[in-house]
């Protein structure tokens, strides 16, 4: 549509421009855009008009033009071509793959690393930020958050059908990050359930089962994108021929537009996931295929060391025959003479007398390994996001590494947690958060691996809560309020507290009258109002002082009573002085 109002060339294009762009309007479905001269073609040396292109998808309805295609995908992608992973779009097929992730023993520890050190982490359903809120000194509505809590976590407790290959949750995790870290392709059959309506909360979804990903071979639209439902959007291959058809997940746009019932392709869903996608390709690019390179040379190293103990592979010794051995067919005849001897053990003991001049060389000493192994583990782990100390090796290139060097080789927690989170996140939005928030339809929880959105522990999370208690700055409540708890719902522990020397008092009871003074912050003034600062707030709470080995635990931020003070008592009102 060249022109301002779209129905023609501007009077900037030159007479050429404007005779083919409407002949080209009049004769093709589509036109393109505008080029005016004064841009491209009037100038010395001009960088000369742009080429016209020629549409090859079917223009739109709305404005005759075509969308274009998501990437240059190979001709004819979606016709029987072979396995998947064979048309020549990644580094190693999959069967490449999964065989260097087992032959290779750091490749296979860089994967056991990953895998454990997120089956490890707590998991949770938790109410979102919105719903927390709405369910504050709320019993009604947190009794009926945790039924339906209870119905999700029991699901994920064992999601897969197969209860025999998955009994836990850790074990159907550890499949998904095999496959992440070896092949990138993870496939979950949404299978529903055998009575329509009869999974949780009445949905379609009786269970996750995990399907080799490596047999899905994913389907591309005339775009290059994933078709949509109810078309077929991935086939599943077995002995080279497609057997399965299967389309993506039915959302609820889905669900508007189709025609008909939609029944009969619930049982098709298939969630097909890569942690590594890339756009010129289908496939994923998983942590092994990124590291094919050192693993292949780790590999030979390793095979070349095997060799070492093999007999007759590399020979201990040169023997240069003397002058009375100098025909070809006398080498070799003494070649075999001594071949016959290697063989036998008793002969490795007894003088063996050599042809006179014939002198004996030792091999150059074999150095089994070295810092050239210790570059290919570095570069292999690399790949993983991880380092030789993560799976337990130290580097040998100072006798005695320092402090500073193993602190520096084995990370630090900050790392580990950068390292987590990423595949912690994707998780949960591409699989635990769809299922229960748009599957269950539970817009209120959601999945929880036990860390904040600062990437703080549980117990970092409690320590902030304790801080703030202690000076005045939240409830009781509040606190287990946002560690998922159900809140006491007493009056005393739905307002603020301050802590005194005799105990805590609610703030709404506490005058100047009473002649109490809150404990203050370290470095702080016994002013009521005195604020923390940000570090302050971020110290945790058992870094203070600890409380006496002998006598009654005090209150967190309490110190010790004087000798005669008056004790705290269950009442607030009784421990003030009259």
């Amino acid at each position: 549509m060249g022109g301002k109002n779209g129905k023609g060339a501007t009077s900037a294009l030159s007479p050429l421009v404007q005779s083919y762009s409407s002949e080209y309007n009049v004769n093709r479905p589509y036109s393109f855009l505008p080029r005016e001269a004064n841009v491209f073609t009037q100038a010395a040396m001009g960088p000369g008009g742009p080429i016209q292109p020629m549409g090859i998808n079917e223009p739109r309805e709305l404005d005759g033009r075509p969308d274009p295609r998501r990437s240059q995908f190979p001709v004819n992608w979606n016709l029987p071509i072979g396995q998947p992973g064979q048309e020549g779009l990644k580094l190693a097929n999959f069967a490449t793959l999964r065989a260097a992730a087992d032959e290779y023993s750091v490749a296979r520890a860089c994967v056991n690393k990953r895998i454990h050190e997120i089956t490890s982490l707590e998991w949770d359903i938790i109410p979102t930020q919105e719903a927390d809120l709405d369910m504050h000194a709320n019993v009604d509505k947190r009794s009926d958050f945790d039924k339906r809590r209870k119905q999700v976590k029991d699901f994920f407790k064992r999601p897969d059908s197969d209860r025999a290959k998955y009994p836990t949750f850790s074990m159907w995790l550890a499949s998904l990050i095999e496959d992440i870290a070896v092949v990138d392709a993870v496939a979950i059959h949404l299978r529903p359930p055998r009575r329509p309506g009869s999974g949780p909360f009445g949905s379609d979804l009786a269970s996750l089962d995990i399907v080799d990903g490596t047999t899905i071979r994913p389907l591309l639209d005339v775009y290059g994108a994933t078709p949509s439902p109810p078309n077929v959007a991935y086939q599943q291959y077995m002995y080279g021929v497609p057997r399965v058809d299967m389309t993506s997940v039915i959302t609820e746009a889905d669900i508007d537009i189709m025609d008909g019932p939609i029944k009969e392709f619930k049982a098709d869903q298939l969630l097909y996931l890569r942690y590594n996608p890339r756009n010129w390709t289908p496939y994923g690019f998983s942590w092994i295929e990124q590291s094919i390179l050192p693993i292949s040379i780790g590999l030979a190293r390793q095979q070349w060391q095997w060799n070492y103990y093999q007999e007759g592979s590399i020979p201990g010794q040169f023997v240069v025959a003397g002058p009375d051995i100098s025909t070809p067919q006398q080498i070799r005849q003494f070649q075999d003479a001594l071949n016959s001897m290697a063989g036998d053990q008793a002969q490795k003991h007894k003088i063996i007398v050599l042809p006179p001049g014939s002198t004996s060389k030792d091999m150059k000493p074999i150095n089994m390994a070295d810092q050239f192994d210790e570059w290919i583990v570095s570069t292999v782990t690399m790949g993983f996001g991880l380092t030789p100390m993560d799976i337990g090796i130290t580097p040998k290139v100072k006798q005695v590494p320092s402090t500073l060097d193993v602190g520096q080789l084995g990370g630090s927690a900050d790392a580990d947690r950068d390292r987590i989170e990423p595949v912690t996140n994707w998780l949960k939005d591409c699989i635990f958060d769809y299922v229960i928030q748009h599957i269950f339809k539970q817009d209120d929880m959601e999945f929880s691996w036990g860390l904040t959105e600062r990437g703080e522990t549980k117990d970092d999370l409690i320590n902030q809560h304790i801080l703030l208690l202690e000076h005045g700055y939240e409830s009781i409540d509040e606190g287990r309020a946002d560690l998922g708890k159900p809140p006491w719902g007493l009056p005393e522990t739905g307002v603020p507290m301050a802590w005194t020397t005799t105990g805590p008092i609610p703030l709404s009871e506490l005058t100047s009258e009473t002649g109490e003074q809150v404990n203050p912050m370290p470095g702080q003034s016994n002013d009521l109002g005195a604020r923390p600062t940000d570090d302050e707030l971020t110290t945790p709470a058992h870094g203070k002082t600890p409380p006496p080995e002998k006598g009654p635990v005090n209150p967190p931020g309490q110190t010790p009573p004087k000798p005669g003070a008056v004790p705290v008592s269950a009442d607030p009102k009784a421990s003030r002085p009259n």
